[in-house]
């Protein structure tokens, strides 16, 4: 017996055997924490690259600030401060958006959330304060740190070190690109899992298939739609055809070891259960009402035959208790609850009392066919409201939390690329502008346009090619333990990283290509001149 508090159902992180369906995951709450981390790591260390790119045009007030007085922990704290009130005005226009998008939210993700008074106890504006002064403190150090080192002997002689700072950039940039392409590979393998499981054979045919719940007078209902051309088969079972959880283990057999326990997960189903799912038979045969034996028979999958250890188990038997079940059929293995469960051993069995799940399999106008279905549930069960789905949007909403997490990474990758290419556009734009003299010197000894371009862009892309190797590992590993939830699900392939690194490559292309395209058409008479 075990003890779990109400609280910890939906969110919990102990497996049962049979547990509660539609929970959500604590493991995508924490990678969406880690997502948002990231994508504010990007943009502090945006904030610190722009910051330390433009030393130069602050080197000047830095040493006669120093030059009349002023301590370097005066300096520190004046820098700080200015990151602050740029994270300060960051977060009214972040808590502006927060309301204009939480009702898009909310819907994207089929919640309830608004903005409350409190959170955990506080209220949301000192928690919002907190985090954006810290936020501030981090994306302004290193920044405060180095422009404060300038001494002014050195920057009011304007012999500043251009270089100065570079390597820490370059460094900032690669963190940068290697966080979003991790991100750009996630986003794929998300896509790629649930394609794999729209398009998995499950063992049955969920599409054509409603599924009518608490069905009243079930076999008057039966015969009705049966009479109808547009409904092909009819059938019923004890439990959710996509989440079959009663199970025991109190089942023994011919041969069995008394110190084995195994687990059979058991559903019972009406004769014509097998025909309606369209599940294949492979030994023996299905239930039948001509045979009265088939009360007391069973049919079970693949696992259940191997679990037992027959290599024919048709005509074996099964003791349950009292009961002595015969084996006269074996299905191929099918899925009765999500990828993310492996297929166990299951025993199917003619059920005599509740058979409270009725299956419809439609043949044609599926509208016409659900009108029919609710013109004679009211016929038959006037007392009694109608609820049905689809079973192919059942089994869609099993993993509805997987695909609403593809869709808002989806989402964060895009803001997380496109923080990255401001903060490289920015770079670039500094680089180009520091270096022009460079390009101008390179242009009168007759360097082509494609050159120029090539020399202006090369840097960025081997940065970005760093950030791919080592970024690489780390997205393998996280992407082998997401995977690891899922029984079954897609090969972990490198053209997955290899795409990734692609987009990467074409996006920094892209971003910086405007600014080295001014290079070729750099007037090296405007860029000399001071010389």
């Amino acid at each position: 017996m075990y003890l779990q508090p109400v609280t910890d159902i939906h969110l919990g992180e102990v497996s049962f055997v049979a547990d509660v369906g539609g929970k959500g995951s604590m493991q995508y709450v924490q990678i969406f924490i880690i997502v948002a981390v990231f994508i504010l790591i990007i943009a502090c260390i945006n904030f610190m690259n722009l910051a330390t790119a433009r030393a130069m045009k602050r080197a000047k007030e830095v040493g006669l600030r120093k030059t009349v007085g002023a301590f370097r922990y005066q300096l520190i704290f004046q820098f700080l401060g200015e990151s602050i009130i740029v994270a300060l005005v960051a977060m009214c226009i972040a808590l502006l958006f927060v309301d204009l998008l939480l009702s898009p939210f909310n819907t994207l993700t089929q919640k309830t959330l608004e903005i409350d008074s409190s959170f955990g106890g506080f209220g949301v504006l000192p928690f919002c304060l907190g985090a954006t002064v810290i936020t501030g403190l981090v994306a302004g150090s290193y920044p405060a740190i180095y422009l404060s080192s300038f001494q002014p002997a050195h920057v009011l002689r304007k012999t500043l070190g251009k270089s100065r700072g570079g390597n820490f950039r370059k460094v900032l940039v690669v963190l940068q690109f290697g966080i979003s392409i991790v991100m750009i590979s996630g986003t794929m393998l998300i896509h790629s899992q649930m394609q794999f499981i729209r398009t998995k054979n499950l063992g049955w045919q969920r599409e054509n298939m409603v599924m009518v719940r608490n069905a009243q007078n079930y076999p008057a209902l039966k015969a009705q739609l049966l009479t109808y051309p547009q409904i092909d088969a009819v059938s019923a079972s004890s439990q959710h055809p996509n989440y079959v959880m009663n199970s025991t283990s109190g089942i023994s057999w011919k041969g069995k070891n008394e110190d084995e326990a195994v687990l059979f997960h058991i559903q019972g189903v009406d004769y014509d259960y097998i025909e309606t799912m369209r599940m294949e038979v492979l030994m023996g045969r299905t239930f039948s009402k001509s045979s009265p034996r088939d009360t007391v028979s069973t049919i079970i999958n693949e696992e259940a035959m191997k679990a037992l250890g027959f290599e024919n188990p048709v005509g074996e038997y099964l003791n349950a208790g009292e009961e002595s079940y015969e084996i006269i059929g074996v299905v191929k293995n099918f899925h009765f609850k999500s990828v993310h469960d492996r297929i166990e051993p299951l025993l199917l069995y003619v059920e005599r009392g509740d058979l409270s799940n009725m299956m419809v399999r439609i043949e044609g106008n599926s509208e016409e066919a659900v009108e029919h279905i609710e013109k004679t549930w009211k016929r038959i069960n006037p007392d009694h409201l109608l609820s049905f789905s689809f079973l192919d949007e059942e089994f869609n909403n099993l993993y509805r939390s997987e695909t609403q997490t593809g869709t808002i990474f989806r989402y964060f990758s895009g803001l997380a690329i496109a923080i990255s290419c401001l903060g490289l556009f920015g770079l670039a734009a500094y680089t180009v502008e520091q270096k022009s003299k460079e390009y101008g010197i390179r242009k009168v000894f007759g360097a082509s346009v494609s050159r120029l371009f090539y020399i202006a862009s090369a840097e960025f892309l081997i940065l970005v090619v760093i950030a791919f190797v080592i970024s690489v590992p780390v997205a393998w590993y996280w992407m082998k333990h997401w995977l690891n939830g899922f029984a079954y699900h897609v090969e972990l392939s490198w053209t997955v990283f290899a795409l990734s690194g692609l987009i990467a490559v074409i996006i920094a292309v892209l971003t910086v290509s405007y600014q080295a395209g001014k290079v070729g058409v750099i007037n090296p008479a405007k860029t000399l001149r001071a010389e």
